[in-house]
């Protein structure tokens, strides 16, 4: 369903930091919740593919069930920080629909941002402490 890509140009990173960020990014990808028939690309160090002062971001490639979510390379260091961005992330990936919906019939793009940001941040936050209160003992050792 998912898979982990990292850019070799991770000059501050050691190779542990490297696997520990693909294990837990494959855990929470096991455990999240999303479809089977999503694919899942989680992809480190594309500064060039996010938005001034973003961390992350989604971007829908090809077709509606193919999705690839970029990460600031810091996040390799701040897992904990990283999962929490992870999990808004998915987040949007499960809304999709509703995302879709807003986008053509909001009328305006901030109004539509604002619902969606809005949203998708409450429901990560809550999702956060559900999955840190289910997972946190099989997942410590990655952080």
């Amino acid at each position: 369903m998912g898979a982990v890509r990292t850019e070799p140009q991770l000059k501050a990173a050691t190779r542990t930091d490297i696997k520990k960020f693909q294990k837990l990014t494959e855990f929470v990808l096991d455990k999240i919740g999303i479809e089977p028939q999503w694919h899942v690309t989680v992809t480190l160090d594309q500064e060039d593919e996010l938005p001034p002062g973003a961390a992350a971001k989604v971007v829908w490639v090809t077709n509606y069930r193919d999705v690839e979510i970029f990460f600031e390379y810091y996040n390799l260091k701040d897992r904990r920080g990283w999962l929490r961005h992870l999990l808004h992330e998915l987040v949007h990936v499960q809304m999709h629909a509703v995302d879709a919906y807003l986008q053509e019939h909001s009328g305006s793009l901030d109004t539509y941002q604002g619902i969606m940001e809005s949203t998708v941040s409450e429901i990560a936050n809550t999702q956060f402490s559900l999955f840190n209160d289910a997972y946190y003992d099989e997942y410590k050792k990655w952080l």
